[in-house]
């Protein structure tokens, strides 16, 4: 595993859970600290009008973007990724997410954070049907054939 205490990571994308979730929930499970933007629809709805998203701010015009940057070298070299599935690789090669055991490891990290966001979503239902049972009691009808 690199260090990336070196590195300055820095995450743009919008204000909502999507294409990005993967992202920020590996850079979090992982510990690594980073640089988290939301731009807001209309902000880049007004950043698309006036010229301001270019490929070399936005690969491919959209996001989520990664920004690394090397803090180790005098000329602080960086680069930037576009699209989820290129930046969970670049992931991949650089951090080792914790729980990461004999048994998954050799599986690719999209798998591995799909997994995690499945186990975090049945962790959430759970939660939400226990809360419903005891603000209220649930009526269950049992049909009996």
């Amino acid at each position: 595993m690199e260090s990336t205490s070196t590195y300055h990571i820095h995450i743009t994308y919008f204000p909502v859970r999507a294409r990005c979730e993967p992202v920020l929930l590996i850079l979090t499970d992982s510990g690594t600290q980073f640089e988290y933007e939301e731009i807001p629809l209309a902000k880049w709805g007004e950043m698309k009008k006036t010229g301001q998203v270019t490929p070399a701010m936005f690969p491919y015009g959209g996001m989520p973007v990664l920004r690394v940057t090397d803090k180790s070298s005098e000329q602080r070299s960086e680069f930037l990724l576009g699209e989820t599935s290129a930046i969970l690789s670049y992931l991949e090669e650089i951090l080792a997410p914790p729980g990461a055991t004999q048994l998954n490891k050799d599986l690719p990290l999209q798998t591995r954070v799909r997994t995690q966001m499945i186990r975090e979503a049945s962790l959430f239902f759970t939660n939400r049907v226990w809360q419903l049972s005891v603000e209220k009691v649930l009526k269950v009808t049992v049909i009996r054939t």
